[in-house]
């Protein structure tokens, strides 16, 4: 059997070509999880901590960061 290690980056953009928090970040994550599940596979996701404290300053800065 071989292993895949599979590592993914998605940030949200600030600005015009802003896409929303879900549809950025937690979709695409639920779906990634729901074809592991189908596979029997597991991930491990690690938290931008840097990030999401970047978030919680702009939040009140950008209408999509507040969906």
């Amino acid at each position: 059997m071989k292993k895949i290690i599979l590592t993914l980056d998605y940030e949200i953009f600030f600005g015009s070509n802003s896409g929303t928090t879900q549809n950025c970040m937690i979709k695409p994550t639920k779906l990634l999880f729901d074809v592991l599940h189908k596979y029997d596979c597991k991930a491990t996701i690690f938290w931008d901590v840097l990030h999401y404290w970047k978030l919680k300053e702009t939040v009140n800065s950008y209408q999509e960061l507040q969906e």
